[in-house]
């Protein structure tokens, strides 16, 4: 009987230790979005000196996509223009200390691990722009680097015994570039790469003699000489970390979390069903841990759209990763810098077509091959017009937001033409939703646009790292939120005990709103300059092909018409749809003519740009 006291006493007292170290393990990370603090060396240098804090433009750059936006926002058009840009970003955003380490509460998990093995918890190009404001020469460098990286220019870095910077190449050849020292070869240095100096010792006085102490000089000359006698080869192009050392890294920001939480869950089950009933708990809890991560790994064969916080889009598709939806058809699409649906980054030595559209645009459940996007471009390279197409296309985006967003499109990506893709919702319901960038008549009468407000909500942001990496987590609310509007939507043939529908006769019924199209359509093609091509998506009845003589669809080509624009009305192919029995929405998994255009919609619609295109470059208006 004692014995059965003490052993629920210390199943008590465990229950207990568990909850309080879950809470402390788990406030840890939650205060650092609350109250960032910054890293431990953040405010002395090598020396130990004190120096001073970023300026504040560069302040605010906390992310990798932070960094890549900000580079672009100047139009670097060459590899050497990106380069000379990130290079002074990178130098001006951080600045030397003797190492940046995480603290525990950036990640409890590292700052532990470094206590034994200090290596593991220094931040890498990643993290350390999140992080602190202060690095080595191997986290600022490489900071650069994965930024380059991304911009599809080649940037390396070079391990020394003493000091890593960094190459990066632009006409055709390895160019000394270094971040962590400030600095950035001239033209007269544009021969130069690691290995030359390596060579060449002495040079380091005249390339870095203005930026260094004597001192850190001397030591720099040192590890360019020691290197000289025994060069190694560099780091692959592209990687700022060993590959190892990366993925226990992710491993911990993703235990941070779940450990936490699981201690929570295990000791208030302990002190909820006593003693003796501890070890089925357990064995509840770790079965469902495993039947969770069981359904995550073949969940994520279905679904795995992580995300990422741009300063001017909000929420973009993670530049870099691959998209897979299964909603309508299994697809796959791969997603770069600025939200744009390519698989390298836009090439800033080519012209660009920049194209624009709701969801039926970013095309989540078309293949890439298939987007209508890769299909003009394809067709427009086979007729040897340089074009690249930038597919920017974002779910429920609207004319407000193409033209509120025309500068930043500008600034960023400098394309020589737009394509808007339309539908009867983009000019309507859509564009005047106060939820989202929208239309408003000003006080004179005109019409205006309202920027939505781009400030990251906190609480998507605490739950952005678990979000990003579980698809449990991110997609299992999406879907009940969608069955829970499938059954307010469910017939009442199916819902005995639902109220009778009561019917409106003409007079009581709402009567439907209109928009003032044409005005918007004045701004879209005013905020853009005139260089833009609408496509216009129209809706397909077999029974009935032909054009509407009224109603958005009309008002939008007539406009064009009248007023000389270029325009393409994807109905024009819908007569060889209904020849061969087939439609341009519908997959397997909604059914014929439903949902989102199909790869053969798709096919379509790129047909009838690159005619345009064609016809406008043989005009000479591109």
């Amino acid at each position: 009987m004692e014995e059965g006291r003490s052993s629920r006493r210390s199943l008590r007292i465990l229950g207990v230790l568990l909850l309080l170290a879950g809470f402390v393990l788990l406030a840890l990370p939650l205060s650092w979005y609350v109250h960032p603090l910054p890293s431990p060396y953040e405010h002395k240098d090598d020396r130990g000196s004190p120096i001073a804090s970023p300026p504040a433009d560069v302040v605010p750059l906390r992310s990798q996509d932070d960094l890549v936006a900000a580079i672009l926002r100047d139009h670097p058009r060459t590899p050497r223009e990106i380069a000379r840009r990130a290079h002074d970003l990178v130098a001006a955003r951080f600045d030397t200390c003797y190492d940046s380490r995480f603290t525990f509460q950036q990640n409890w998990m590292i700052a532990l691990v470094g206590l034994v093995w200090p290596k593991l918890a220094f931040h890498n190009g990643t993290n350390l722009v999140r992080y602190s404001s202060c690095g080595l020469c191997s986290q600022t460098n490489g900071t650069m680097v994965l930024a380059l990286a991304r911009l599809g220019v080649k940037a390396r870095l070079v391990n020394m015994p003493g000091h890593t910077p960094a190459e990066v190449e632009w006409d055709g050849r390895w160019h000394l570039v270094d971040p962590h020292y400030g600095f950035f070869p001239d033209e007269s240095e544009d021969d130069i790469d690691v290995l030359t100096v390596a060579r060449n010792p002495e040079l380091v006085t005249r390339l870095y003699g203005d930026l260094l102490t004597p001192t850190v000089l001397e030591l720099t000359r040192q590890s360019y000489a020691a290197y000289g006698l025994d060069p190694k080869p560099p780091m692959p192009t592209g990687s700022s970390n060993e590959p190892v050392l990366l993925v226990l890294k992710n491993v911990a920001m993703i235990l941070q979390w779940v450990l936490p939480i699981g201690m929570l869950v295990l000791g208030g089950a302990i002190l909820l069903r006593g003693a003796r009933s501890g070890r089925s708990v357990f064995r509840f809890l770790l079965g469902a841990l495993l039947a969770l991560g069981a359904a995550e790994l073949v969940v994520r064969q279905f679904h795995w759209a992580p995300t990422a916080w741009d300063p001017d889009f909000g929420p973009i598709q993670e530049p870099g990763e691959r998209t897979i939806v299964s909603d309508e058809q299994r697809a796959v699409s791969r997603w770069t810098t600025g939200g744009i649906r390519r698989a390298a980054p836009p090439d800033p030595g080519r012209p660009a077509i920049l194209a624009l559209g709701d969801s039926f645009t970013e095309a989540l459940m078309v293949n890439d091959e298939d987007v209508f996007t890769q299909r003009l471009e394809e067709a427009l390279t086979a007729d040897g017009l340089p074009y690249q197409v930038l597919n920017a296309g974002k779910s429920s985006a609207s004319v407000a937001d193409y033209v509120h967003l025309a500068p930043v499109y500008e600034k960023r990506f400098d394309p020589r033409w737009t394509v808007v893709q339309l539908r009867e919702s983009d000019l309507g319901a859509d564009a005047w939703s106060d939820r989202r960038a929208h239309f408003r008549r000003a006080p004179d009468g005109l019409l205006e646009v309202v920027g939505a407000p781009r400030e990251q909500n906190p609480l998507w942001t605490a739950l952005h790292p678990l979000r990003t990496r579980s698809t449990l987590v991110q997609y299992g609310p999406v879907r009940a939120l969608e069955f829970a509007a499938a059954f307010r939507r469910e017939p009442p043939l199916f819902r005995a005990a639902s109220a009778p529908v009561e019917e409106l006769d003409e007079e009581t019924a709402p009567q439907k709103r209109t928009y003032p199209i044409l005005d918007e359509l004045d701004l879209l093609n005013e905020a853009y300059g005139g260089r833009l091509t609408l496509l216009y998506v129209a809706p397909f009845d077999p029974a009935h092909l032909e054009a509407p003589a009224t109603g958005a669809e009309a008002y939008v080509m007539r406009h064009c018409r009248e007023r000389g624009w270029s325009c393409v009305n994807t109905r024009e192919t819908w007569p060889e749809f209904a020849a061969r029995h087939e439609a341009p929405f519908g997959f397997p998994a909604t059914g014929y003519n439903r949902g989102h255009l199909n790869a053969g919609g798709h096919h379509a619609a790129a047909a009838l740009l690159a005619a345009e295109i064609e016809r406008l470059s043989s005009e000479g208006r591109l």
